[in-house]
């Protein structure tokens, strides 16, 4: 009777572990996609910028100089475009899926608090868990010492799947900006 317990807890614990899986890849994968289209832009932006930059100093004589302040004014007006882009960038047609997708993710979270509520999940040794022990147990205090609860497991199992999926699924960095994970 006590092994079936445990087979149901450890299932439950690998579904809410393949759930918010499930939930952050989709969100990674929707976000790296939009990601992916401002960088291109950003990239083509930033080689014209450089190429602007480097005609405007080779032209920089003082028969040339029209020319070079023209190539220097373009560069600047690029360089604005380009901090648009990324302003433009936070507010984008995506903005609603990922949007969905954290509201999802609270109620997949949200139902899985109220269906094991009381069902400790996982029991580890009390070595591996002693200094965090009695935050692992949060809402049962009652149950023994290395019991991992629900709220604790979805917080663990929420993080490293999105540490997982930067790992596995990096942004790429253009220039000073950085795509990061929110």
């Amino acid at each position: 009777m006590e092994e079936e317990g445990q087979r149901e807890r450890g299932a439950a614990a690998l579904a809410v572990l393949a759930v918010l899986f499930a939930i952050n890849t989709t969100h990674w994968i929707v976000k790296r996609k939009k990601e992916h289209r401002v960088m291109a832009m950003a990239e083509a932006l930033l080689a014209e910028i450089h190429g602007l930059r480097r005609d405007a100093d080779r032209l920089s004589g003082p028969d040339t100089f029209v020319q070079s302040a023209k190539m220097q004014r373009s560069a600047n007006a690029k360089e604005k475009e380009l901090a648009g882009l990324w302003e433009d960038h936070k507010g984008s047609e995506n903005a609603g899926v990922l949007w969905w997708m954290s509201i999802l993710r609270a109620v997949a979270s949200i139902t899985f608090v109220l269906w094991l509520w009381s069902v400790r999940l996982v029991c580890l040794d009390e070595s591996l868990v002693w200094p965090v022990g009695s935050f692992l147990k949060f809402p049962q205090y009652s149950n023994p010492q290395g019991s991992i609860t629900i709220i604790p497991w979805i917080i663990a199992c929420d993080r490293a799947s999105r540490a997982l999926l930067q790992v596995v699924l990096p942004m790429k960095v253009v220039g000073s900006k950085a795509a990061l994970w929110k």
